[in-house]
């Protein structure tokens, strides 16, 4: 995907689809696009895709997904049945810069140490280690049926689930399943934690420790550096 210079004109504008903001809720507001596809065919020519009025928008099955509140995910929805309106703009796009920052991978898996449950009665998996990544879900569900986690770096002194230093941030995992065997995880977050508690599991908390939820996490990190350096003098 390649930006038009800020010359170039037909952007589109669509109505976001839920609150930006988790503290202050606004107003929707729109959100631009301004993009220029490249399509190479097998012949070796090219096809140049502008973003224009002739483009169409539609929700996404991501319902809501933020850095402190987390992501809910409907995997039953289906985004044709939601076309957004459009609406050409002509910028502007001279302040637009190319995505900045070191590019993130999945580095590995992580399996739980344990699966216990609390002394207040919730259902705890123990991955054993801080993680920076999410926790993928693997079950066999109905369409409409939820799993909800929520994340935690701590036990409290008692042992049991603690959220205290998240502050206002709720971290939670929703997800609503379609029917059938299915496998999802975050698509546009991620959470620092450790523990996760099983809110909300098909058949119940409990039944999530059974061979259908293979509880499985990946690990984001950035991509090792490889580099050298001399110095004119000894060190001391």
């Amino acid at each position: 995907m390649n930006f038009p210079s800020s010359s170039e004109k037909g952007g589109i504008a669509v109505r976001s689809p839920g609150p930006m903001k988790r503290t202050v809720r606004k107003a929707q507001i729109p959100a631009g696009l301004i993009a220029l596809l490249t399509i190479t065919y097998t012949d070796g020519s090219t096809q140049l895709l502008p973003t224009g009025a002739d483009w169409s928008a539609y929700e996404s099955n991501v319902r809501f997904s933020e850095i402190y509140d987390g992501e809910t995910y409907d995997a039953a929805f289906d985004p044709s049945s939601a076309p957004i309106a459009i609406a050409e703009f002509d910028g502007p796009s001279d302040t637009l810069i190319a995505q900045q920052g070191e590019k993130i991978t999945e580095q590995e898996r992580i399996v739980p140490a344990r699966i216990f449950t609390t002394p207040v009665g919730e259902t705890v998996i123990d991955f054993g280690q801080e993680i920076t990544g999410y926790v993928e879900v693997s079950l066999d569900a109905h369409a409409g049926d939820c799993v909800e986690l929520s994340h935690a770096e701590v036990l409290d002194k008692h042992g049991n689930f603690y959220t205290e230093n998240y502050r206002a941030a709720k971290a939670k995992f929703l997800y609503f399943c379609k029917e059938g065997f299915q496998t999802w995880h975050p698509k546009l977050t991620f959470f620092g934690f450790r523990y996760i508690r099983v809110d909300q599991f098909p058949g119940g908390a409990k039944s999530s420790t059974s061979g259908q939820f293979y509880r499985s996490c990946r690990l984001l990190r950035p991509a090792a550096h490889r580099f050298s350096f001399q110095f004119k003098s000894a060190v001391k």
